[in-house]
């Protein structure tokens, strides 16, 4: 069987060229896409000109609450994007689509976010709660988060893709990754289902952020000694 050719010094400098501008691309998706979240806000502003400061406030609560929760999913999401990018230096075909589909996912939340999925009360038939939208919602951000996991179960399955092989994504990622998507889904189902108890469903991510938290923290100490 013949040996593979070695990768020439300029192979890998195109390689290094191409993963900076898919980087770049995908930094730039996502700051547009987190910029215009604000949209919706201004638009009801522009709609209650005549309004009261305090009124506009008051109106758009639900609004504000999406946008600031919205704004630091993505946040974190580009933090996560990060790390995972930060261990290759090269990417091929599946991790250029699993990352389109990531960005065409993040792009679409703007849309999403500005359907009205906070209620102003509790209750599904009061005027601002749309079970269906609050599906759709959870369901974006879960499969933004699956596009995440499935891109560092791939890197950790093809070692050859990395900068340095110690510095590789770990279970743990996966596992983290995994649960979050999972937890996203199941908010959007039972605040679709469950109507009544919907908007108290968000808070489930406290302790699930935590228990994750705490296992990370203990893997990462056992696998330390």
């Amino acid at each position: 069987m013949s040996k593979s050719a070695p990768r020439s010094p300029y192979s890998d400098d195109r390689a290094k060229r191409q993963l900076e501008r898919l980087t770049t691309f995908s930094d730039g998706v996502i700051a547009v896409a987190i910029t215009l979240l604000v949209l919706p806000l201004i638009d009801s502003l522009n709609q209650s000109a005549t309004e009261g400061g305090e009124k506009i406030i008051r109106e758009n609560i639900p609004m504000l609450i999406a946008f600031f929760f919205t704004f630091a999913i993505v946040a974190l999401m580009w933090t996560l994007h990060n790390k995972v990018f930060g261990v290759l230096k090269r990417y091929d075909a599946k991790i250029f689509w699993l990352n389109a589909l990531f960005l065409a996912l993040i792009a679409l939340l703007p849309w999403v976010s500005a359907l009205d999925i906070v209620p102003s009360e509790v209750g599904p038939n009061v005027s601002g709660w749309q079970p269906l939208a609050s599906l759709v919602y959870w369901t974006t951000l879960g499969s933004v988060q699956l596009c995440l996991a499935l891109l560092a179960v791939y890197i950790i399955k093809h070692p050859e893709l990395l900068a340095h092989p110690k510095e590789s994504l770990t279970n743990v990622n996966v596992t983290r990754g995994f649960s979050f998507t999972i937890v996203f889904y199941a908010i959007g189902v039972f605040s679709y289902v469950f109507a009544d108890i919907g908007p108290y469903l968000p808070l489930i991510l406290i302790p699930v952020g935590v228990i994750v938290g705490r296992w990370s923290s203990s893997y990462d100490r056992d696998k330390a000694k």
